[in-house]
């Protein structure tokens, strides 16, 4: 008798295992992947608008939040002990290390964002869906404090914050005419437009 495939259990993969895939060269320096609850996710490749826009808020956090926090661009966090994702930004706690003994958790983050696009012909909701669907769960339960899904296709900021179970309580939409601050440093007002170019 043939078990039917929703039956069967998957195999999850651990962070320890995974980095030990790319100690041994199963995964690649130039392979574009994620550990996102125990199984590797292949990632759009980056387009130059995209790019772009990581290159700009790096450029408008650093000086703003110079003696606040740590910004760190495209970096891997640790979320359990199955997910580890690399949000294209993480405003997280100044340490004197600078995390060299751990990555960043939710307990250390004030903000993460994800830029999504429609570049190199994907198509214009896959990383938008991708972000909404997959990496809002992952940091909502997580705890993240705050989550930002830039959206290039709609030129527009979606805000979320106030994490509870798997969704955050509070979406705001923020458009490009208008300013936008982490919760976590209402003083710090940036405006979107800078951010999106």
């Amino acid at each position: 008798m043939t078990q039917s495939l929703e039956n069967l259990q998957k195999r999850l993969i651990t962070i320890d295992e995974y980095h030990r895939m790319a100690e041994v060269g199963i995964l690649g320096p130039n392979d574009r992947v994620e550990l996102i609850y125990g199984e590797i996710l292949h990632m759009s490749p980056i387009g130059n608008p995209h790019n772009s826009v990581v290159n700009r808020i790096n450029r408008l956090f650093v000086p703003a939040f110079l003696k606040k926090a740590i910004v760190q661009i495209q970096g891997p966090i640790q979320i359990g002990n199955l997910s580890e994702p690399e949000p294209d930004i993480l405003l997280c706690e100044l340490k004197e290390n600078f995390y060299s003994d751990q990555k960043p958790k939710a307990e250390d983050s004030f903000l993460i964002i994800e830029v999504a696009d429609s570049t190199l012909n994907y198509d214009k909701n896959i990383t938008l869906n991708y972000d909404k669907n997959i990496k809002l769960p992952l940091y909502a339960e997580a705890g993240f404090p705050e989550f930002w899904i830039v959206d290039l296709n709609d030129s527009q900021i979606l805000k979320h914050s106030h994490p509870e179970g798997n969704q955050y309580k509070k979406m705001e939409i923020v458009m490009i005419s208008d300013s936008i601050y982490c919760n976590s440093f209402p003083e710090i007002v940036l405006n979107v437009k800078e951010m999106l170019g």
